[in-house]
């Protein structure tokens, strides 16, 4: 009985002792109005659809997102469209957060979950506020550190706390939210496509006045050609413009601002411009600024249509394919003299045929292609820019030079690995290095006694 009471002591030693250690971490819910399984923002649930503004603030910074009829944009990228579902799983997660367990409510004790408030310094969290239309606050809360477990009811969990509120809470639910503006763009960072294949020609102009000009004669070539060849010029290899045509098929940005925000005075740009066989125009600029690690390219894109540019379909002439009987054209029918001229059937000419869309659905699509890109500036990896930037010289190889032309500064002599001619000498040292070795001496006879 002793020993069982005594035990029954210690128990209670060790947890008063457990739950003093404990108690800046974790407090059990006392009250009536708060208990586990409750939703830290009761009502959220069915309000969710009403959220209309999401702001984002970490130690770094923040920003806005907002809701425009159906679409939702980034407030300091002019509303460019951002990621729906990034916008969707962190409204609809924090509507769901249920409370597991009453954590500190000690300032002191909040850097330990990653819960200090986002001006403080060395703040991890990440504090979040979800507004309606009308800009009353629906939630305000700080996100912090993710539990290494699973929680209450087997679900995930992490820990938070209102904004203004020092009381800490565990609650279910799991998500890392992106502090970066431009990681929540939409994903689809696609500025234009334009299959290489749909191509006709394409012109770069640049800034000294040269241009590069390459170009299909019919949609069944090969590879696209380069016009104005300088004389004896040889491509590097056939199908080396090809790449200039295909520079629109996957044309991603990596930032985007409204263009009037975008001050691209004094910067003259390389002006590529693309034409397909149905009339299809569209001009891309890029404005290269700064240099080395402070270097950006900006692009801007429009399109239009060019009715003379549409391309006919060549007749079919020659003789037929090898093989290949030629065609007989039908016989004519019988005349019957009973018949009524007047009531004879007339042939109506064929209309002229052209390649690709009808210019009505050109134009639709320009439409739209306007509607998308002309209020906006991107800014495009240097790489992606290079595409817009060719000239002739990049397609042609480099001229052979004349035999016996002397190699340049720094250019072996000889092939690397081929051994010198026979005679060859090294001069740094004044020693024939390609001789054969002298035969060595005869050893000395040596005595009977072994000397």
């Amino acid at each position: 009985m002793k020993q069982q009471t005594l035990g029954i002591l210690v128990a209670v030693a060790v947890a008063a002792s457990t739950a003093a250690f404990f108690a800046a971490r974790s407090e059990p819910i006392a009250t009536a109005e708060v208990k586990n399984g409750d939703k830290l923002f009761p009502g959220l649930v069915d309000r969710v659809n009403d959220v209309a503004k999401v702001e984002i603030k970490n130690k770094d910074g923040g920003f806005v997102v907002v809701k425009e009829g159906d679409a939702w944009g980034l407030v300091d990228k002019g509303g460019y469209p951002v990621n729906f579902d990034k916008v969707k799983e962190l409204v609809v997660t924090i509507a769901q957060m249920a409370i597991v367990e009453r954590k500190s409510a000690k300032p002191e004790n909040h850097a330990a979950l990653d819960l200090t408030d986002v001006d403080a310094k060395d703040s991890a969290a990440t504090q979040v506020k979800l507004f309606d239309q009308a800009g009353s606050e629906l939630a305000a809360i700080l996100i912090g550190k993710a539990r290494v477990t699973k929680g209450f009811g087997g679900q995930y969990a992490m820990y938070a706390r209102k904004a203004g509120d020092p009381q800490a809470w565990e609650v279910t639910g799991r998500i890392w939210i992106d502090g970066t503006a431009t990681n929540w763009l939409a994903e689809n960072r696609q500025i234009a496509k334009l299959e290489k294949s749909r191509v006709h020609t394409v012109e770069t102009r640049h800034a000294d006045g040269t241009a590069l000009s390459v170009f299909k004669s019919v949609p069944e070539d090969q590879a696209f050609a380069v016009k104005d060849l300088p004389a004896d010029a040889e491509l590097k290899w056939t199908g080396v413009a090809d790449a200039t045509a295909a520079a629109l098929e996957f044309l991603s940005f990596e930032d985007v601002a409204p263009r009037a925000s975008v001050d691209l005075a004094g910067l003259t740009p390389t002006q590529t411009t693309f034409t397909t066989w149905d009339g299809l125009v569209l001009d891309v600029k890029v404005f290269d600024q700064g240099t080395g690690d402070d270097a950006k390219s900006y692009m801007t894109v429009e399109a239009s249509f060019d009715e003379s540019k549409r391309f006919k379909k060549p007749a079919a002439v020659g003789p037929p394919p090898p093989g290949e009987a030629p065609t007989e054209p039908p016989a004519d029918p019988p005349t019957d003299p009973s018949a009524d001229p007047a009531a004879a059937p007339t042939t109506t000419p064929p209309a002229d045929e052209f390649v690709g869309q009808a210019p009505e659905d050109v134009k639709k699509e320009i439409d739209a292609l306007n509607a998308k890109l002309s209020k906006w500036t991107y800014t495009v990896p240097g790489y992606t820019a290079a595409n817009f930037k060719k000239t002739v010289k990049d397609m042609l190889k480099e001229p052979t030079p004349p035999e016996g032309t002397p190699p340049s500064d720094g250019e072996l002599p000889f092939e690397f690995g081929t051994p010198p001619t026979e005679g060859a000498h090294d001069e740094h040292d004044g020693h024939d290095h390609g001789a054969e070795p002298a035969t060595p001496p005869a050893e000395p006879e040596k005595d009977a006694g072994g000397k």
